[in-house]
């Protein structure tokens, strides 16, 4: 699992997904932006959300153990279980 307390901003280049979890557990409102697939994401915070910058994917579980993922009005989600 890898934690992140801040901000995740990736505009470009390329994000090698090593499988691992990405738990979002910071204090307060932390953004994701990101042009790469995540495997697994977590949501893990004492408080604040975490919004999405931009359209997020997420190829295998998405967990909220506390706290949610607020979307904004330029970015989309969609939720469905690959066969």
């Amino acid at each position: 699992m890898d934690s992140i307390g801040g901000n995740w901003t990736m505009t470009g280049g390329t994000f090698t997904n090593t499988g691992n979890t990405m738990d979002f557990y910071g204090a307060g409102t932390q953004v994701i932006s990101s042009t790469g697939a995540f495997n697994n994401l977590t949501v893990r915070k004492p408080s604040g959300f975490v919004d999405l910058g931009a359209n997020l994917t997420v190829n295998g579980v998405l967990n909220f153990v506390q706290r949610n993922i607020r979307t904004g009005i330029s970015s989309s989600y969609c939720l469905q279980q690959e066969p």
